[in-house]
């Protein structure tokens, strides 16, 4: 008895695509449970945060820094960037409210907002008290200051706030449980230390308890750095002259950066910077040691935007440089090169995996937050170690506890030049792994431990409840688009084939093509998500077809079927006026204007919208940049609308064959493309004011770096020329992607 396949498969569709998304929302389910924040004791201050007041022409200048005594300076307030980033980012300083030290720095008649005129947190954040020298204690002494803590600048990651490094601060100065009766002697005695100077940068004993740091913060107005690398480069540049500016402030050439998620890549960035320009200048290097807190260094997932990636690679290549600087220069003995500590979240990071945690390089060491987490002290807990979740990271009492002992290795073997940072780092981890009753980094490195982490998982849930739990996971965003993209161009290929045959196994690309695009995925990202393996991918791949299905099958000849019996009821009714959709009979070019037209406007009336809600109509000004920006807006709105076209078009011939050519396409480009085209419109948004313009000069500069050594055998005329024209990474996008795809769809609705 045959199988008549193609008769069965409609309900064989339906019946796999219920049951894909079924599997795939059986595994959100179950991330509730894994993601409950029972794994982490919460870090306990009297948090105050205050607004150190922006080097610029308008504001106070720190008294250190004026104009008169440091050129540096002057130089900074006439550099329309920095104005820019003066004017967005901010710098912000953590102060308890119980420590003395610091206190009268607040100005609590003078809460700080935002420059949205927002306040962050009440009654949390204060402006600074002008013309006090925010980097001063109180507790000093005309002839001998006393010393202040180690200065930690913290770097917050995507979309990430200030307020995120209340945690580790409090740790700096050891006040992070709450103030129960049983621990306010303790709490009086640490105050007590931090005034009189026992606690500070340099504990002569070399005890970790007499050791203490003052946590600065960069503020970037929550801006999502994972949308475009001009925002990175942004950024890193602000960090970077924070940097200095803290440094040349508190007289401190030894300053350590603690960065979250994408952050670290950024403090990556600023670093060298910084470090590069101290070695021009043959002084000392500023930054010694970065830690990071799921930090992705290996690779950047969830990220769609190519110039994020870019980013990612110029760091490499500028730590390189630095590298080679240093070897091939007589520097009498300076290090400008730092060490990184990355430490992962775990496998409960639902924003970066474990295994894109690992940075590479003899400078660098990689950790598990599973081996080096101290006990919980305020409730029992029995569930395997697993980790904390994306954000818990950067509260986690447990896991503070450690960093701020490995900040105390790191700064007290710069001090002594005594031993190796990393050496003594990595012989902190494995005595306390050993009593923990873990195995040393000697049994089981980096890998070992993600590999470990698998299995603990598979444990607690079972194969089948770990796979759904990786394959719901966000960062699985970026290969679910992937493979749908690579599902509909296989099953458009097997559709469009001439043979009659080939074309009647539609169902058995069920379990064709997903194995087919998950051996592609496999084989572009060898190196990545090691350890989901095949199952995982494989999962991607079907859900991503039932979400191709959907679109292909449900809503767009949906939407197409309500179309038509609405202007059905419309002709019935004789009030058929809507000339807008009836594409037949009609031309290409007058297709092009009307649509171009409307897209003009539609941009220009959002454009002056946005600049009126956020007050910045006066920042507008209109250039060649501006006039890029609204070319790409306005192709990428005349592709959106193109396609809602042909969703509701209507094909006078019914025929089957060109309806369902343009169903494919449509569903195969439409999602991706809104996907991808996310960070560009952003972007493009920014560069529509002279504050977003001025922000974007180090990605400007970079595109035009690499543009100069892509066309260097070329001739200078050919490669001025083919930089104004897809040189950026705007028109790139518009001329290599929108405009093809845009004549694609016009064409399609040119027939009828």
């Amino acid at each position: 008895m045959s199988l008549d396949i193609n008769q069965q498969f409609p309900i064989a569709r339906i019946t796999a695509i219920a049951f894909l998304i079924s599997f795939y929302i059986y595994g959100h389910i179950l991330r509730v449970s894994l993601h409950h924040g029972n794994e982490c004791d919460m870090t306990w201050s009297v948090v105050r945060f205050i607004h150190i007041p922006e080097e610029n022409a308008n504001g106070p200048v720190a008294q250190n820094a004026t104009q008169e005594n440091d050129p540096k300076v002057a130089q900074d307030l006439e550099d329309p960037f920095k104005s820019a980033l003066a004017s967005t980012y901010r710098l912000m300083k953590f102060i308890d409210g119980r420590d003395e030290r610091y206190k009268y720095l607040i100005d609590y008649e003078r809460p700080y907002k935002t420059s949205r005129g927002e306040s962050p947190t009440k009654s949390q954040t204060f402006n600074t008290i002008k013309g006090e020298d925010w980097c001063q204690s109180a507790n000093f002494d005309t002839e001998d200051t006393a010393p202040h803590g180690h200065i930690v600048i913290y770097v917050p990651g995507h979309s990430g706030q200030y307020m995120q490094a209340r945690s580790l601060a409090a740790h700096g100065i050891n006040l992070s449980q709450r103030s129960s009766n049983e621990q306010r002697q303790v709490v009086q005695r640490t105050l007590e230390r931090l005034w009189d100077g026992t606690m500070n940068a340099s504990p002569e004993g070399g005890d970790v308890n007499d050791f203490a740091y003052d946590v600065f913060s960069v503020y970037f107005d929550g801006e999502g750095g994972g949308l475009h690398g001009s925002r990175l480069f942004a950024q890193a540049e602000f960090l970077a002259n924070s940097i200095e500016r803290v440094a040349r402030q508190c007289g401190e050439e030894n300053i350590t950066i603690v960065a979250h998620s994408i952050g670290g890549i950024v403090a990556r960035m600023a670093s060298t910077k910084v470090n590069e320009r101290r070695m021009d200048e043959n002084e000392n290097p500023m930054v010694r040691n970065i830690i990071t807190l799921a930090s992705p260094h290996a690779s950047i997932p969830l990220i769609f935007d190519r110039s994020v990636h870019n980013f990612h690679r110029f760091v490499e290549t500028k730590e390189e440089r630095l590298k080679l600087m240093q070897q091939g220069r007589e520097i009498n003995g300076k290090d400008y090169m730092y060490n990184v500590v990355s430490i992962s979240g775990g496998i409960r990071d639902e924003l970066i995996p474990p295994e894109t945690c690992e940075i590479s390089g003899d400078r660098s060491i990689s950790l598990m937050s599973t081996n080096i987490m101290a006990p919980k002290f305020e409730i029992d807990y029995t569930e395997r170690h697993l980790g904390m979740d994306h954000n818990a990271i950067v509260w986690c009492n447990g896991l503070l506890k450690t960093v701020r002992e490995i900040i105390f290795i790191m700064v007290s073997t710069s001090q002594s030049d005594k031993g190796n940072s990393l050496e003594n780092i990595s012989e902190f981890i494995d005595v306390k792994r050993t009593s923990m009753g873990s195995t040393n980094s000697h049994e089981c490195n980096f890998d070992c431990e993600v590999e470990r982490l698998q299995r603990l998982l598979q444990e607690e849930y079972g194969i089948i409840g770990a796979v759904a739990i990786q394959t719901s996971m966000i960062y699985n965003c970026r290969p679910l688009i992937a493979l749908y993209v690579i599902n509909g161009l296989f099953y458009f290929i097997v559709k469009m084939l001439p043979t009659r045959r080939i074309r009647a196994l539609d169902g058995w690309c069920l379990l064709i093509i997903p194995f087919l695009a998950s051996g592609a995925i496999n084989f572009v990202k060898s190196n990545l998500n090691r350890y989901d393996g095949f199952a995982t991918t494989l999962v991607l791949a079907y859900v991503a077809l039932a979400i191709h299905w959907i679109l292909l099958y449900g809503f767009v000849p949906g939407i197409s079927l309500l179309r038509k019996k609405w202007r059905q009821k419309a002709s019935n009714r004789g009030t058929e006026t809507d000339e807008y959709l009836i594409e037949n009979c009609r031309p290409i070019h007058t297709i092009i204007k009307r649509q171009f037209t409307v897209s003009v406007t539609l941009v220009i009336g959002c454009l002056a919208l946005s600049l009126l809600a956020q007050g910045s109509l006066n920042d507008f000004e209109l250039n060649i940049t501006v006039i890029e920006a609204i070319l790409f807006l306005t192709i990428c709105t005349m592709v959106h609308l193109n396609i809602f076209e042909n969703i509701f078009k209507s094909v006078k011939t019914e025929s089957a064959s060109l309806f369902g050519l343009r169903q494919r396409i449509i569903s195969i480009t439409s999602l991706a493309l809104s996907v991808f085209a996310v960070g560009k419109i952003s972007f493009a948004l920014s560069l529509t004011t002279r504050t977003g313009q001025a922000k974007a000069v180090p990605f400007m500069k970079y595109e035009q770096m690499e543009w100069n050594l892509s066309c260097s055998t070329v001739e200078s005329l050919i490669c001025s020329v083919g930089f104004g024209l897809i040189g950026s990474d705007l028109l790139r996008f518009t001329w290599l992607i929108c405009a093809p795809l845009y004549l694609v769809f016009v064409w399609l609705g040119s027939i009828s």
